[in-house]
């Protein structure tokens, strides 16, 4: 394969470029893009699939990530690869859904166990980074699994254990960790 290029896209416009390079078994991810000054976590896309790469690091004022998979690490990846984006990221409107591996992305999922006695279940879906999405009564709120490092644990607002995972629980204003 020779090197693609393909755009990165935030929040639907072209804002930077992602270059796939193989180099023997290993295929190498490298993307740059303006900073829009919250966190990126970045997917390829591609006939319906997401591959997800990785949270985006600053460097010299704009964001990049540098990833070398395996041919096992990337085999539910889209092949060929169309653009890159958020994750979680539903495309256009008009393009097909993503997927996530196991299908599943807005399957509800249901606390195991409630934090506290008498609490109402809250209703949480994935967003397909691993983390997971609840709009409730009191706001809207991110799970990110437990063993995430360099996460605001600050800020964090609970912790719990859904579906056998620990998460630590985010308020979010407009979108961002509070």
């Amino acid at each position: 394969m020779d090197d693609i290029r393909v755009p990165v896209r935030l929040g639907g416009e072209t804002k930077g470029e992602l270059c796939v390079t193989d180099e023997g078994l290993i295929r190498r991810f490298d993307a740059r893009c303006e900073d829009p000054g919250r966190l990126v976590r970045l997917s390829v896309y591609g006939g319906g699939k997401e591959g997800y790469l990785g949270v985006m690091e600053p460097e010299n004022g704009a964001l990049s990530l540098h990833r070398r998979l395996s041919r096992a690490e990337r085999a539910d990846f889209p092949d060929p690869i169309e653009y890159a984006a958020e994750a979680g990221d539903r495309g256009a409107p008009g393009s097909p859904s993503v997927q996530t591996q196991a299908g599943a992305r807005n399957q509800p999922r249901r606390p195991s166990a409630r934090a506290r006695e008498g609490e109402p279940d809250t209703l949480w879906r994935q967003v397909g980074d691993g983390s997971l999405y609840a709009q409730t009564a009191e706001g809207s709120f991110r799970a990110i699994p437990a063993t995430r490092y360099g996460l605001p644990a600050g800020k964090a607002v609970d912790r719990r254990r859904i579906e056998g995972v620990d998460y630590v629980i985010y308020r979010l204003r407009n979108g961002r960790i509070e």
